[in-house]
């Protein structure tokens, strides 16, 4: 079922942001581009200043990320923890990690522990 159409739009800053909802749900939702990359953001809100106010938030710390030369935007879980993996393993192979330290699944897989999983 393809999405209900735009029904009210507002431009914020100088035009970069465009701020709009659509009649589904009254929701406000952020569009911007960030080096090329166009970002979508739900404002999680129904009031009109406070979407504006969270959608400058949202372009500002995307172009802040921009800037520094990180992600612009959140990175997977998934990601994350494939780099945590095979920077756990390389420990390992340089002896500053046991291997025993590093917990398998059936399928020979490593697993990460929950946050409160006792060592």
């Amino acid at each position: 079922m393809p999405k209900e159409p735009i029904r009210e739009t507002r431009y914020i800053m100088d035009g970069a942001v465009q701020v709009y909802r659509r009649q589904e749900n009254g929701i406000w939702y952020a569009r911007f581009s960030v080096k090329g990359r166009q970002l979508k953001k739900s404002l999680h809100t129904e009031d009109l200043s406070k979407a504006k106010k969270e959608a400058r938030k949202k372009y500002l710390e995307a172009m802040g990320r921009a800037h520094a030369g990180r992600p612009i935007t959140d990175v997977p879980f998934s990601q994350v923890s494939a780099s945590f993996i095979e920077y756990y393993e390389e420990l390992v192979e340089r002896g500053e990690k046991l291997p025993e330290d590093l917990k398998y699944n059936v399928e020979g897989k490593i697993v990460l522990p929950p946050y409160n999983w006792a060592a």
